[in-house]
């Protein structure tokens, strides 16, 4: 039980001393939350797709299910990263214009 206290005393220690380290650093909370705001002011511009269209146009051309999705600004614009779970069970990723819902890459 001592040994298991003090193993609990010195992450205790470790979160304490490296609290930045352990939660991604302020300044990457503070970007995730802009690009979340960015993405959400997109789309209610009409500048990019909702999730649900880009699942529907995404299944409809690949087939599978989505397992994993992801939405990101890169130089080129938004795009969504999804990962999809095939028909027989093989993982495949897929990188889909927000924009366009048009599939650049699998």
């Amino acid at each position: 039980m001592l040994k298991v206290l003090s193993i609990f005393g010195l992450v205790l220690i470790a979160v304490v001393a490296q609290p930045d380290v352990l939660r991604g650093g302020v300044f990457t909370a503070v970007q995730a939350s802009d690009d979340h705001n960015d993405a959400l002011a997109a789309i209610k511009r009409g500048e990019i797709l909702p999730y649900s269209k880009i699942r529907r146009i995404v299944q409809k051309k690949m087939g599978g299910k989505i397992i994993g999705e992801r939405l990101r600004r890169t130089n080129r614009g938004w795009v969504y990263e999804l990962r999809i779970r095939g028909d027989k069970g093989k993982i495949l990723f897929a990188i889909v214009d927000a924009r366009t819902g048009k599939i650049l890459n699998r």
